[in-house]
Parts: C-alpha cells; sequence; structure tokens
C-alpha cells in the first residue's frame, strides 16, 4: 500500500498540495516504499513474479482520525484497486502505481 504522499513527481513540484503537507516521515515512507516497488519489480520479473503499488485513495483509518482529512471513501471502494492488482493475470503489470480508481495512473 502506497499513497500519492510519497510522489517523488508530486513532492518535488513547489506548488503540490503534497509538498505543503511536510508529512515528513510518511511521505518518506511511501517514497521508498514506490523505489522498492520498482526495483523488485526489475529484480522479480525474469521469474514471473509481478510487483506493483496501489493508493486506495483517502480511506477514513485509524492513522488519519484525529485529521481534518478522513476521508471520503468506503472501505470497499479503496480496496477495489489493491484486489484489482492482486488478481491480475500473469505477466499483466509489474512495477506500477495505480491509484484509487483502477483506471486512474499517477506516477511516481
Amino acid at each position: 500500500m502506497s499513497s500519492r504522499l510519497g510522489s517523488l513527481t508530486a513532492l518535488s513540484a513547489p506548488d503540490s498540495r503534497q509538498r505543503k503537507l511536510g508529512a515528513l516521515t510518511y511521505s518518506s515512507s511511501k517514497a521508498a516504499l514506490n523505489v522498492l516497488t520498482l526495483l523488485y519489480a526489475e529484480a522479480l520479473r525474469a521469474d514471473g513474479i509481478q510487483v506493483n503499488s496501489v493508493t486506495p485513495g483517502r480511506v477514513p483509518t485509524d492513522i488519519n482520525a484525529a485529521t481534518d482529512r478522513r476521508g471520503d471513501r468506503t472501505l470497499a471502494e479503496g480496496a477495489a484497486a489493491p484486489v484489482h492488482l492482486a488478481t491480475l493475470a500473469p505477466g499483466t503489470m509489474t512495477g506500477a502505481f495505480r491509484g484509487a480508481a483502477i483506471d486512474e495512473s499517477p506516477g511516481w
């Protein structure tokens, strides 16, 4: 599970919402996860193992319980993209980052 808060593209844009939030530990851990996704996807490609990361979008969880950014997605909506990636046919996709909507693909 990743997050747009770990997107290097978004964090490097001077006016991005992600950059202005200043979520230092959360963003850096998700950015590291995104890099690991790319490296493992390449390392395991020859073995037919697919490695992808996904963001469920803003879903109300314990981590955002005390914030005003609680989330507007249901658990089922947040689970749709992760379940989709977990059930991909072999050889379909590896090294990808997908957004909360299955057809949404924000950059790293």
